[in-house]
């Protein structure tokens, strides 16, 4: 499941089936219960991308003659890094557990702007905000994308990560990603930054740290 042309692009680039949705637009348990049973696989592997479709996905397990096992993933980054542990010589199991343990090994920060005044994770946010989501939880607010998503990195193990690939949509332009992406070069020199086109709704940054 995904959202943004750009990713889009990434998971079929990668051997996916893409279901549309994400944030605000889940996808119903219909809309994936055809794709798997007009993907010509017998065994698929269903990457929600997503809390809130993982139940969802399950969901679907029961609803098939397909043999259907769900990988909890939250974010498109964990979905990338269990796509690429697929092996299509292993099987089903071996497949599942590799899956599994890619998509717990990558971080994600998520930059989003808050739609109303609340408390969120302990932390006072006002509407307008751009707020910097790590592994989750709201960590950080600023009137500015850019700041928040590196202030969002000081909760992150950074000298413990190889790549960080910005993935950049709604409320962003590649201009601005390349100018994130230079100021983490200058201040962590020993990472390699890339930056992707992500297309995604509601989410100017999606980050993926490894």
């Amino acid at each position: 499941m995904a959202a943004g042309d750009g990713f889009l692009k990434v998971f079929r680039s990668l051997g996916a089936r893409v279901v549309q949705g994400g944030q605000t637009m889940n996808p119903s348990v219909q809309e994936i219960l055809n794709a798997v049973n007009s993907s010509g696989y017998q065994e698929v592997v269903l990457l929600p991308n997503n809390s809130n479709i993982v139940l969802t996905a399950r969901n679907v397990k029961d609803l098939t003659p397909h043999h259907v096992e769900v990988v909890p993933t939250e974010t498109a980054p964990q979905g990338i890094c269990a796509l690429l542990a697929f092996n299509f010589q292993a099987d089903m199991q071996t497949n599942v557990a590799a899956m599994e343990q890619a998509a717990r090994a990558v971080h994600t920060v998520e930059v989003t702007r808050a739609v109303r005044d609340a408390e969120v994770d302990g932390m006072q946010v006002t509407a307008g905000q751009s707020l910097g989501i790590y592994d989750g939880r709201v960590v950080a607010t600023s009137d500015s994308a850019d700041d928040v998503l590196l202030a969002t990195f000081d909760q992150a193990p950074m000298s413990e990560l190889e790549i960080v690939t910005i993935y950049w949509g709604a409320g962003a332009s590649e201009n601005a990603a390349h100018a994130v992406a230079a100021r983490v070069r200058q201040t962590h020199p020993a990472l390699a930054v890339e930056v992707v086109e992500g297309g995604q709704p509601h989410y100017p940054y999606v980050i993926s740290l490894e």
